[in-house]
């Protein structure tokens, strides 16, 4: 009954399609619309209003017209087209194709696991940076700023060596994700330490400078005015990533790459640049800016405990993939 309550609302266009295949089935049945009508004590007008589709069968009756012609009442509901597509989805072989989607995911493993593998090629690259500066300096003092460079270069190097890219093609009703078991950082005490002694040695480091740069020494007033502008640029960069830092970490996460490593990567780049310059100055000048190396030094050093210890957290992260409907397993 209530398949037939259903049959009763239909809409005008499926109305159609069922007088359309009753009228088929009453031709194949070689029976005239006058016998139809006497059959079932319906009147012959009714039937000629089914074939204008002015009248709508009810549910009662396409059930009778099924029962008469001795098939289905979905033989009567639905074209042949649409019969098709039914009969491939009741067939026990039949495999819905689902749709798919590719997904980069960048693998951090080597690196969370061995920090060396970061910290030594970019402090390699930046020193020999610094030679060839050290050399050039001699012509002019704004050759410190080659330096900058190879941030860019340092940028490059980090993509192609800090993470592989893994691409996945999944459902779409599949998942894949980082995931660890919890959020809590056990090096948040001595990372917020650590961040206070990189902005405070930052902080004293421009003020020396700054007093420098006050005495108007020819010798000395171009190259710390460059250091200057290099620790100031440091020291704010590294107070915006502060608010960036993890001090407590997603259990889950559905980006591709995991920023809040990204941020340190770059942290630490720009404490090898630092030092690059600081230790150019340093053996260009030793007696004027021997407390800047010291600070230069110290920072670096902060920062490359700091990152070895956020390394350890991160490397708790594993790569989950999750099937619709079935528990997720680690895949890396």
């Amino acid at each position: 009954m209530i398949a037939l309550k259903k049959l009763d609302n239909l809409d005008q266009s499926r109305q159609e399609i069922i007088h359309q295949n009753f009228f088929i089935y009453l031709k194949k049945t070689k029976k005239s619309m006058i016998s139809y009508a006497k059959e079932h004590n319906i009147d012959r007008t009714t039937l000629s209003k089914w074939k204008s589709n002015k009248t709508n069968m009810s549910a009662e009756q396409i059930y009778e017209a099924a029962l008469y012609f001795k098939v289905t009442v979905n033989d009567l509901y639905y074209t042949e087209k649409e019969k098709k597509k039914l009969r491939v989805l009741s067939e026990d072989s039949y495999q819905p194709i689902l749709a798919q989607e590719s997904k980069t995911l960048l693998f951090y493993g080597d690196s969370f696991k061995r920090p060396a593998k970061v910290i030594i090629p970019l402090l390699v690259m930046f020193m020999i940076i610094a030679a060839l500066s050290y050399f050039l300096m001699k012509g002019s003092s704004y050759w410190l700023l080659i330096n900058l460079g190879t941030l860019a270069a340092a940028y490059f190097f980090n993509k192609q060596t800090i993470a592989t890219k893994k691409t996945f093609i999944i459902n779409y009703l599949d998942e894949i994700y980082y995931q660890r078991e919890n959020e809590k950082n056990c090096f948040l005490k001595s990372a917020i330490i650590i961040q206070a002694g990189v902005l405070i040695s930052t902080l004293l480091s421009l003020l020396f400078l700054g007093a420098l740069i006050s005495k108007n020494q020819q010798e000395t007033l171009l190259p710390a005015t460059i250091y200057f502008f290099v620790v100031f640029i440091f020291g704010f960069t590294i107070f915006l990533i502060f608010f960036n830092y993890p001090f407590k970490f997603k259990k889950r996460s559905y980006d591709n790459k995991l920023f809040g490593y990204n941020f340190l990567v770059f942290k630490l780049t720009l404490a090898i640049c630092q030092l690059a310059i600081a230790t150019i100055i340093f053996i260009y000048q030793s007696h004027a800016f021997l407390i800047n190396f010291i600070f230069s030094v110290l920072i670096f050093i902060l920062i490359v405990i700091d990152f070895i210890l956020i390394s350890k957290e991160y490397s708790l992260y594993q790569i989950y993939y999750e099937e619709n409907e079935k528990e997720p397993c680690v895949l890396f």
